[in-house]
């Protein structure tokens, strides 16, 4: 139990994600969920205020088993030295009795299962990395006497408590890595619409504000990165430093975030989406994209020896 603000070490993750604060606290991935869909789905997303499911359904949450995210957690583990444990699985799915047994036993001993095939998965790219890291002269942000792994920081905003982890500190505080592993494509042309589907600025803005209450004399001077692999051969890794420009997006979006938390545990009332009808509107890059297509078809409806414009000399 986190009982004062500060920055801690080698703390278990499914402790940090279960919220042992004294009081309930609130998150990076939480805001994100407030933001993107209504405070009722961020409370719901908190693991100390969401009221009680049905037992059936907390069981089906329990079977749901997702590659992507196992993949990630055990190359989590790998480059950081710290993380999740697992339970490695030699079965070709979780399909067969043996296999599901071997599964349960895990979950009830606190074990990540994972399939052997999808950890050989991570291994591959845990090797990929290594080479790619050196090459960008990047692998020191992971030797042991630079820093820290799965940094826990705790503070107060206001009358509110403020949590999260950083993947990698530096022992000066002023280097903050993020692991990121993909599906989709992490190259520079690509990668806007990732970083904002998966709220970076406001993920950056997070550490930034913790460690700006919690280390005051580092403010300013810090460097956030984000290494990103993707968990498709050839493995490819890519790394971005977030500019002053996203972080400021992040703050403000972070600070709307957390004053409506703030809001929401004080009046003790999470809404959901508006009671009002609400009136949507097409997206500009689908109108534009289906005016395409009218042009398109009309272009081919036409006649081969007919001029674009219609036959202008069927008017006379």
């Amino acid at each position: 139990m986190f009982t004062a603000p500060g920055i801690y070490f080698d703390v278990d993750v499914a402790e940090y994600h279960a919220d042992p604060c004294a009081e309930p606290s609130v998150n990076q991935s939480l805001i994100k969920v407030l933001l993107e869909q209504s405070p009722a789905h961020a409370r719901a997303a908190h693991p100390r205020l969401a009221l009680p499911l049905p037992a059936e359904v907390e069981e089906e949450n329990a079977e749901k088993y997702d590659k992507v995210t196992a993949i990630g957690d055990a190359f989590h583990g790998m480059l950081l030295g710290r993380g999740k444990k697992l339970a490695i699985g030699d079965y070709p799915t979780w399909q067969s009795k043996d296999a599901k047994e071997f599964r349960s036993d895990a979950l009830e001993d606190g074990f990540v299962p994972i399939l052997d095939k999808h950890h050989r998965v991570a291994l591959a790219m845990y090797a990929a990395a290594v080479v790619q890291l050196q090459e960008r002269d990047l692998m020191w942000l992971f030797e042991p006497d630079i820093g820290r792994s799965e940094v826990v920081l705790v503070w107060k905003m206001g009358a509110i408590t403020c949590r999260t982890m950083i993947d990698r500190l530096s022992n000066d505080i002023r280097e903050v890595v993020d692991l990121k592993t993909t599906r989709l494509n992490a190259a520079p042309r690509a990668i806007g619409s990732l970083m904002a589907n998966a709220g970076w600025p406001i993920q950056t803005a997070m550490h930034e504000l913790g460690l700006d209450t919690l280390n005051p004399e580092n403010a300013g001077r810090r460097r956030h990165t984000y290494i990103v692999i993707e968990q498709y051969p050839p493995f490819a890794l890519v790394h971005y430093v977030m500019t002053e420009a996203l972080i400021h997006l992040g703050r403000k979006r972070l600070h709307i975030g957390l004053r409506s938390w703030e809001d929401c545990l004080h009046r003790g009332i999470w809404p959901a989406y508006p009671i009002e009808p609400q009136y949507p509107e097409m997206p500009g890059w689908i109108e534009k994209q289906w005016t395409e297509r009218e042009l398109e078809h009309e272009e081919s409806r036409r006649p081969r020896n007919e001029p674009p414009g219609g036959n202008i000399l069927a008017a006379y």
